[in-house]
């Protein structure tokens, strides 16, 4: 996790909301999770012609 933290530019604000369910996820479920929603927000970010 701490690796995808680090791709972001420096000041980047990233919020993670947790609803009550995860505290029975596994681990490696929430990080695919957490993984996949970074990187349809770097995508949703670069179509409108911005990095984060």
């Amino acid at each position: 996790m701490r690796v995808r933290l680090d791709s972001l530019d420096p000041g980047a604000l990233f919020v993670i909301r947790a609803l009550p369910q995860a505290a029975e996820a596994e681990f490696s479920v929430l990080e695919s999770e957490v993984t996949m929603l970074m990187d349809k927000a770097q995508k949703k970010l670069e179509s409108r012609g911005r990095r984060t």
